[in-house]
């Protein structure tokens, strides 16, 4: 769950969403119970093993990051690449953020060598084949956040390409939205959740 904590009203807002889902399972000994409840994310973590401990670094922006360690003190969080990428972990989630990387080839390659195992890519926007990665703008006014976003639509077969040069083969993929238009791009979008293994 990311929320951006930009008032003390919204951070107690926040912080009542997160207790709620705290109350219905989301705590650190039920990890793998957390994960089969995200829609996106259920079936890729299946075919991860689920007899290692688990120690948990999130990175985010600052504003989550004091809201998260406050809600969940087990699990740690930065803002800072350094410190997120200066080791290397069993496995490396990406959720809903690898597009909104100026440069997501450089982070994807940077998420691969921070991986030892696996990495999972999920809501990943991906064009329909044969259509280059682009950039587009989200009119994000029209469902009611103030400002709009640029973000990539990364195109999946350059995607998968650049992880196998890093090491990794696709496991399984995991449609997570519907086909949808890109104005004025010639081509479609969709979002995918992609777990891949080091081979």
């Amino acid at each position: 769950m990311a929320v951006i904590a930009a008032s003390e009203v919204w951070r107690r807002s926040a912080l009542q969403i997160y207790r709620s889902s705290l109350a219905q399972g989301w705590r650190r000994g039920n990890w793998m119970e957390r994960c089969h409840r995200s829609r996106d994310n259920a079936g890729a973590l299946e075919q991860l093993p689920s007899n290692r401990r688990r120690d948990c670094l999130v990175k985010e922006r600052p504003a989550i990051c004091a809201c998260g360690t406050e809600l969940n003190p087990d699990v740690s969080f930065t803002p800072d690449d350094r410190v997120a990428f200066s080791q290397q972990y069993d496995l490396v989630v990406a959720a809903g953020s690898l597009q909104y990387s100026p440069d997501w080839r450089e982070i994807s390659d940077r998420l691969a060598a921070s991986a030892k195992d696996w990495l999972l890519f999920s809501q990943l926007p991906v064009t329909d084949p044969a259509h280059p990665s682009l950039v587009v703008r989200q009119r994000l006014r029209r469902i009611g956040i103030a400002g709009d976003s640029t973000c990539w639509i990364i195109d999946k077969r350059e995607f998968l390409d650049r992880m196998h040069r890093c090491g990794f083969v696709l496991v399984r993929e995991f449609l997570s939205a519907p086909l949808r238009r890109v104005a004025g791009a010639g081509t479609n979008s969709t979002s995918t959740t992609l777990l891949l293994r080091r081979s």
